[in-house]
């Protein structure tokens, strides 16, 4: 049993509160970790193999770890570093193809999003991710140019408020496990040639 710890004049509720919903949260997901590598199915038949099984991700993520990447204002628990850290270290532990699903959705996906995306589509993309356990991957690699992005070819352009994407992608971080995808792609001058940047 847990102990709850006083409230002192130097923390407020507010953090004590977050304390014990992410010390749950880890408690909830180390739980799930142990049904689905050590009593639901044997780690050892699939861990030499590429990806999760998706009965073991469904169980992985029934706690919903991603919450802890999306910011506050959507819903999630705000991306703490320190926090995101610890679940990843205790991926890792069992499952380093666990500890890459995390990482690559949270560091190549959730925090691209909450920076650079639109806040329109921001409150739809997250609550895909709390409510229909929803993962997100990222598309860089050419097959021309693997992952030189200074080298890619994938364009875009803009035209009457959307964005026309131009290229090929053949490997993607979470291929055949994310829902949502960002793509990268160099920009399209007016006189055909590619901008350096990658957006």
């Amino acid at each position: 049993m847990s102990q709850i710890p006083e409230l002192d004049e130097n923390r407020s509720f507010d953090l004590l509160f977050k304390e014990r919903s992410f010390s749950k949260l880890l408690e909830e997901f180390k739980a799930s970790m142990k049904r689905a590598f050590h009593r639901n199915d044997d780690i050892d038949r699939f861990c030499s193999t590429r990806g999760i099984p998706p009965a073991v991700l469904t169980e992985l993520m029934s706690g919903n770890p991603l919450s802890l990447c999306i910011p506050k204002q959507y819903g999630g628990f705000g991306g703490n570093v320190k926090e995101n850290i610890a679940f990843i270290s205790v991926a890792s532990y069992e499952s380093l193809a666990l500890s890459l699903t995390l990482g690559i959705n949270n560091g190549l996906f959730i925090q691209p999003v909450a920076k650079y995306a639109q806040e329109k589509v921001k409150p739809k993309i997250f609550n895909q991710f709390l409510n229909d356990s929803h993962m997100g991957g990222l598309m860089i690699t050419e097959p021309g140019f693997g992952s030189d992005a200074l080298n890619m070819q994938t364009s875009f352009s803009e035209k009457d408020g959307f964005f026309h994407l131009l290229g090929k992608k053949h490997w993607a971080g979470l291929t055949g496990m994310a829902d949502l995808w960002i793509l990268t792609a160099r920009k399209k001058a007016a006189n055909g040639d590619l901008m350096r940047d990658i957006d």
